[in-house]
């Protein structure tokens, strides 16, 4: 090949083809093109407050939510599982991960007023990598047993949710 031509091929690798591939591994790249599907199921996912409200008692959604909620007792030490890292009389706060890293954390929230149990539910945090988490599977696994928890302690429970920021 001539000099010029293989100078030319070369500034336009340096000028259009490797920012061009910089750019496509941006977080904004990966949400708008690679994971475009996944980014906008995690918006949904996060971007939303989850309300219960059920002809119960906090003891039965709390027996219900052990039933229906597989978790582990602590934080395993290398595979990534669900466990319950917090709960008092008025909550659990559940975590994806392990002893190295914590995918998300997400809080259920309950009070009790006249036989009636309300709840408030939604993703306090979560990891990303380049800028999409990785267990949006994992998270909505944990809002369908929630609601299937709600829906086996009152089969005529009622779910509503709210738009929250997300950050």
């Amino acid at each position: 090949m001539k000099p010029e031509i293989l100078a030319i091929l070369a500034i336009v690798l340096l000028v259009g083809i490797i920012p061009l591939k910089i750019a496509l591994g941006s977080k904004t790249a990966n949400r708008k093109l690679f994971s475009k599907g996944k980014y906008e199921q995690q918006q949904k996912i996060t971007g939303c407050k989850l309300h219960f409200s059920a002809q119960t008692t906090i003891e039965k959604i709390k027996y219900q939510l052990s039933q229906h909620v597989i978790t582990e007792e602590t934080a395993p030490k290398i595979y990534r599982k669900l466990y319950i890292q917090k709960q008092n009389e008025t909550g659990i706060v559940y975590a994806m991960g392990n002893k190295l890293a914590i995918a998300f954390v997400a809080i259920l929230q309950f009070s009790e007023s006249n036989g009636t149990v309300t709840a408030n539910f939604s993703f306090s945090s979560w990891l990303e990598e380049n800028g999409v988490t990785n267990a949006v599977s994992s998270m909505q696994d944990l809002i369908d047993s929630i609601k299937e928890a709600f829906l086996a302690a009152d089969p005529n429970m009622q779910v509503s949710e709210t738009k929250q920021t997300v950050k």
